[in-house]
């Protein structure tokens, strides 16, 4: 199910050029842009690209390189992927722009196919970065000596659960394990010292806890999306398992 486009932000001092890309890329992302250098730090803080798209030649005082050590000096916004494109392809600026962190450098002109690609195969790996960094979290509460077929199998479960939105009861995720409840509720205590429902809670609070922090989702439907029946009891769980709201979040 996707809940939203993602968010990249274009910064391009090329008039012309930079609404081609916006007009090339609207169809998949959604589109912030801007001219500036300067303006770059709260644009990322707002809408919270997941790529960036960016020039070294911008208008005003800061370039691209001078942007890049700003971003990856930030720890909010340091693991957010940089694309540089410029019409400067000579070898010293692509090893300039490479050791400042940028994730690769397209030179000018281009084709769009090519930033598709470029694109896409760095959202893919960004969400494959977060997801696992929830679950070596989580598996750090599971007995390493506790590993099967079974839990392999209950994390695709969960993994469906949180993706389709299934609505699974814990009947049901033991049926097709093929285990009785209590015997399913005593390997998943065993392996993730907590009881299967306050997993399943605490996989769905990760995964909204994401979305707050890379999309600019509402929080209701955040909420609904992760099988929250009402905005207050997802605040409540939230609160309970990280300290401070989902509001309070969003602001950070």
């Amino acid at each position: 199910m996707i809940l939203d486009k993602n968010n990249i932000l274009i910064v391009e001092d090329d008039e012309k050029l930079r609404g081609t890309l916006i007009e090339l890329l609207e169809p998949y992302y959604n589109i912030s842009s801007t001219d500036n250098g300067e303006s770059v730090l709260g644009l990322v803080e707002r809408n919270k690209p997941l790529v960036i798209v960016l020039d070294i030649m911008l208008s005003g005082f800061m370039d691209g390189f001078s942007v890049l050590r700003l971003l990856k000096q930030d720890d909010r916004f340091q693991d957010t992927p940089v694309i540089f494109i410029s019409a400067y392809g000579q070898e010293s600026q692509i090893q300039t722009g490479l050791s400042l962190g940028a994730n690769d450098y397209i030179v000018k002109p281009f084709s769009a196919k090519m930033l598709h690609l470029k694109l896409e195969s760095l959202i893919k790996l960004r969400t494959a970065i977060q997801n696992r960094v929830i679950k070596d979290e989580l598996s750090k509460h599971i007995d390493p000596g506790f590993a099967n077929n079974q839990l392999q199998e209950f994390e695709k479960i969960i993994e469906e659960i949180l993706l389709k939105d299934a609505d699974l009861s814990i009947h049901d995720i033991a049926q097709r394990l093929n285990l009785s409840v209590s015997t399913f509720e005593r390997i998943i205590k065993k392996a993730y010292k907590m009881p299967p429902n306050r997993y399943i809670l605490n996989r769905r609070l990760e995964k909204a806890n994401l979305l707050l922090s890379s999309t600019d989702l509402p929080i209701k439907e955040i909420s609904m999306t992760m099988g929250f029946n009402s905005v207050s009891y997802f605040t409540k769980c939230y609160k309970a398992l990280y300290g401070f709201s989902p509001s309070t979040r969003r602001k950070k």
